[in-house]
């Protein structure tokens, strides 16, 4: 689970990215992740950035400026898998 006290996986964040959800407030109205405890907000946006570039929801120069967007806005660098 990303979000345990909404029981919010890395599979419906997976989902609800390709449904259109494109940010953390979008994602937290569909699912409830982060909008408790927030513990799990930091995983949760790393997880749909990566599926947006996972699943080529974005253009590749869009990718990398939401995945660095994400990045800075946390202060510390951001993984990125290109499966």
């Amino acid at each position: 689970y990303i979000c345990v006290c909404h029981g919010v996986t890395d599979r419906a964040i997976v989902q609800a990215a390709s449904d259109g959800v494109s940010d953390l407030a979008e994602l937290t109205a569909r699912t409830g992740c982060g909008a408790s405890c927030g513990c799990c907000r930091d995983a949760a946006e790393e997880t749909l950035a990566q599926a947006f570039i996972n699943n080529s929801l974005l253009q590749p120069d869009h990718a990398l400026a939401v995945a660095r967007s994400l990045s800075d806005l946390k202060g510390n660098r951001l993984q990125i898998r290109l499966d």
